[in-house]
């Protein structure tokens, strides 16, 4: 069975969290017209990380081996 207040809660966490982002980006960039990426970058690469995080863990804790990334693409980079 679906936990529905949990779900609910994870929407309006979500949306917290990028109505934030969004408010203060639009403060920034429309309001006083200065472009500032160095928020944008730090709200992706905070994103990658909670994504490789949950990845390794999830894998960790369900003993699944192997590699994070595919192997041939790792390889091709490799060679470049």
């Amino acid at each position: 069975m679906i936990d529905y207040l949990s779900l609910i809660m994870y929407f309006v966490i979500l949306a917290a969290i990028f109505s934030i982002a969004s408010m203060s980006l639009n403060l920034e960039a429309g309001v006083t017209g200065l472009p500032n990426f160095g928020q944008v970058g730090f709200l992706a690469l905070g994103a990658f990380v909670a994504g490789t995080v949950t990845v390794t863990l999830g894998m960790l804790l369900t003993g699944i081996s192997g590699q994070l990334y595919m192997p041939a693409t790792t390889a091709a980079v490799g060679q470049l």
